[in-house]
């Protein structure tokens, strides 16, 4: 298998120092590690330019370019939440685009629906909720277009789902990648890690001591001392450097060591992540909806007035209530997978009543105990009206 994570440093002579008011570039162990660099799952290469980018914007090399430095470090922030693992149960919410997208936007719309007058217990719950979506998320900010990548360690596996979908001002594709998943075991990930971690440092040993016998032999770096912020030390430029070099490699081999002995344990309460997404999901459907109402999928009109309702004889509806369900009982239904022109969610509604699924449609839907006939329209609540807004 190709490494996952791959880099190339720049000569050091080439790296993009500044330059200091007496003329000397500035030789910072920060910008020896400028670079190229992508990531590979399979056959997708992630931070690769688009052939449309590179058509319009023509490049030596397709990949992203900074200091892998900032990679790295973005990386073994995550690690330790990576290491600790996600539940399977609280992942299932979280395992596709689609599905971590539309978590967002009830969280996002759950707040801004309960309004600025928010108690503590919902500050925390919305906060909680937050950290948990951006679990195991690698820090890209400092990039200029949009580029998600996860990564979730569930059981002995490390699924990595990535979104790189953005485009610039003009709708041009920017990353030749699109969105998916790619998976691995957890002892592979590991080693991935490990054998990133070795390339890196034998290859800035050679970058740090090739800057100091190239570009630092002189008296300017031997007699420019710098001051250790944090021992008040002063030492010349070239052992600040070699100093510098040495405690980041200790710093990272450290990390690696105590993922490896098992040391760290998930800073989330996922038990309790599950909980405050049920909540938010019944306490914003009651904000949203006139009266609690049972789920159905439009999609499921097997008539024009006929819809799926439930495959028992009970079903839960939008508050948490257990249904039991009758011939000729009057049931409310709901449809939450419709969106506003404010990217909001905003349900489909209609009333009806329950019946047995008729014998034309056993065939078919045999598996199906109850259907709704709806009476009257269907469409949206507007709670401003309290009338039902046409939608058929």
């Amino acid at each position: 298998m190709a490494d996952i994570f791959n880099y190339k440093l720049q000569p050091a002579e080439k790296c993009r120092f500044s330059i200091s008011k007496s003329g000397y570039k500035n030789i910072a162990w920060f910008w020896l590690t400028d670079s190229h660099y992508y990531i590979q799952l399979g056959n997708v290469k992630l931070f690769e330019s688009s052939k449309e980018w590179q058509d319009m914007y023509p490049s030596d090399c397709p990949y992203d370019e900074y200091p892998y430095i900032r990679q790295l470090e973005d990386l073994f922030d995550i690690l330790p939440q990576i290491a600790a693992g996600i539940s399977q149960t609280a992942y299932r919410f979280i395992y596709t685009k689609g599905s971590w997208e539309w978590l967002l936007r009830e969280v996002e719309q759950w707040y801004e629906v309960v309004g600025d007058n928010t108690t503590e217990e919902q500050e925390n719950v919305y906060s909680d909720l937050i950290y948990f979506l951006y679990h195991g998320c690698l820090n890209t900010g400092y990039l200029r277009f949009k580029s998600l990548l996860f990564f979730y360690h569930v059981g002995d596996k490390v699924i990595i789902r990535y979104d790189f979908t953005d485009k610039n001002e003009d709708g041009l594709p920017v990353w030749s990648a699109s969105h998916g998943k790619f998976e691995i075991t957890w002892t592979e990930f590991l080693y991935e890690i490990e054998n990133l971690l070795n390339r890196f440092f034998t290859d800035m040993d050679k970058q740090v001591e090739d800057a100091v016998c190239n570009l630092m032999n002189n008296d300017y770096y031997r007699e420019f001392n710098m001051k250790d912020f944090r021992t008040g030390e002063k030492t010349n430029a070239i052992n600040a450097l070699r100093k510098e070099h040495r405690e980041r490699k200790e710093y990272f081999y450290s990390i690696l060591d105590k993922v490896k002995k098992g040391d760290y344990k998930p800073d989330i309460d996922f038990e309790e992540i599950v909980k405050q997404i049920e909540f938010i999901r019944k306490d914003l459907l009651s904000k949203i909806l006139d009266k609690p109402r049972i789920l159905v999928d439009f999609n499921e009109l097997i008539e024009e007035d006929l819809i799926l309702l439930s495959q028992k004889d009970t079903k839960a509806d939008s508050a948490g209530n257990e249904i039991s369900f009758c011939e000729g009982m009057p049931v409310g239904i709901y449809s939450d997978d419709n969106l506003d022109e404010n990217d909001h969610i905003d349900c489909i509604i209609a009333d009806g009543t329950a019946i047995r699924t008729p014998p034309e449609w056993q065939q078919n839907y045999g598996h199906v105990k109850w259907c709704c006939r709806i009476v009257g329209e269907y469409g949206k609540y507007d709670p401003q009206t309290d009338n039902n807004k046409e939608n058929k």
